[in-house]
């Protein structure tokens, strides 16, 4: 048995690697046949399809990922079923589908294929319910649902082996404060999915849930990050008071009004940027743009930089030329040369500096002219972030609505 599924696994990843999708998914369902007691073999093959193996069909169309995203969860649905008192395999299931709807990395975008997709699947969402529901709801609510579930199994393991925290055969620990936090950041998001989607009163629902979670979270635990927890319940409540002024001057202030929001809202990120998680910064970014300014407006100064990543062109406007400052940072790993090159149409003059992210000094940098677009070089000393300004040349040329393009790539 031992060695038909090691054999079973190597063949699987055989599969895989040449594309056979569906030859690869025969063969998980014999290796769950053969392994039904192993949290980690469920957890894997959940994570292996809906992530990895998905992504391949990604590129043909969106309803061949979804197909296998979708299997993935059934699958780890069926594991929950197998090990019924597996505190481990629901909070799998319930990280996924939140992590699925929204990933940091994104800074404050969310992921509305998934979203979209788990909302229109009845099926599906019945079946991750495990009862009828007379709504849709989004994967959000219902990873809640889940972590709740998972709450209760770590009552009665508690009171079963006198421990708090449950270890899973693959060593990731399962506690009520860990889950207490997903929970009080799902609500979070939950709430930043109703504004943006113009559903104001839920939003402030789910703010005030958060809230209360995080003050509980605050008095019931000694968690080692206890400033950033604290740090996180100052946040939801100023995001509360000024998110609904914002949106209103927005929708029919004055421009003094709007401008005074903005500073609002700046001063959350300049209080609770860590804690923000990207929404706040695409707010003030989607605000300022409205007045004229680009989509990446709160990149003014070198606190506050936008990412740049290799071979992916950006586009953003100095506007108003005179004020305007856009501060990128650069960072990939363990490259002998870095270009930076930059698409200027005729009517903007430009100016440029890169930094290096310990001292923030200016490095040495090789300048080259290619059919009118502007090269930068420079050797990395170390795998540290560099940092690149550009602003507007004083009395240069300009126009308000002109718009620059910039990539980074290394050797």
């Amino acid at each position: 048995r031992a060695a038909a599924i090691d054999i079973l696994w190597i063949n699987y990843g055989e599969e895989k690697q040449a594309r056979r999708y569906y030859e690869a998914k025969q063969i998980v369902e014999l290796i769950s046949y053969l392994q039904p007691r192993n949290e980690v073999v469920w957890d894997f093959i959940a994570w292996d399809i809906s992530y990895n193996l998905s992504l391949g069909e990604r590129y043909f169309t969106i309803d061949h990922w979804w197909k296998w995203v979708k299997y993935g969860l059934v699958k780890l649905h069926e594991g929950i079923v197998v090990i019924k008192r597996s505190p481990y395999l629901k909070s799998q299931l319930a990280f996924m589908l939140h992590q699925k709807s929204y990933n940091p990395f994104y800074n404050g975008v969310f992921s509305m294929d998934f979203i979209n997709k788990f909302e229109s699947d009845v099926e599906l969402q019945e079946l991750l319910l495990e009862r009828k529901s007379d709504r849709k709801l989004t994967p959000f609510e219902v990873a809640i649902e889940w972590y709740e579930k998972v709450k209760k199994d770590l009552e009665i393991y508690e009171k079963e082996s006198k421990s708090r925290y449950y270890v899973a055969q693959g060593g990731l620990v399962v506690s009520n404060d860990t889950v207490d936090i997903y929970i009080r950041d799902i609500m979070y998001y939950q709430a930043m999915l109703c504004w943006q989607r113009g559903d104001r009163s839920k939003a402030s629902e789910w703010l005030d849930r958060a809230i209360e979670l995080a003050e509980h979270i605050n008095k019931s635990y000694s968690i080692g990050a206890k400033g950033f927890t604290e740090k996180f319940a100052d946040f939801l409540k100023r995001l509360k008071d000024v998110k609904p002024a914002a949106d209103s001057a927005f929708s029919d202030g004055s421009r003094e009004g709007k401008l005074a929001a903005l500073k609002s809202l700046e001063q959350i990120l300049r209080d609770y940027g860590s804690t923000d998680d990207g929404f706040v910064y695409q707010m003030t970014s989607q605000y300022k743009k409205s007045l004229d300014g680009d989509e990446m407006e709160f990149n003014d100064t070198i606190d506050y930089p936008s990412p740049i990543f290799e071979h992916k062109r950006i586009s953003a406007r100095i506007s108003p030329a005179a004020e305007d400052v856009d501060c990128y940072y650069i960072q990939i790993s363990e490259p002998t040369k870095i270009r930076c090159r930059i698409f200027v149409p005729t009517e903007l003059d430009l100016q440029f500096a890169i930094l290096d992210g310990v001292e923030r000094k200016e490095v040495p940098v090789g300048k080259e002219i290619i059919g009118g677009d502007i090269l930068l070089t420079f050797k990395p000393a170390s795998k540290m972030p560099y940092y690149i300004i550009i602003s507007a040349k004083k009395d240069g040329k300009w126009q308000p609505q002109a718009s620059y393009e910039l990539e980074v790539s290394s050797d």
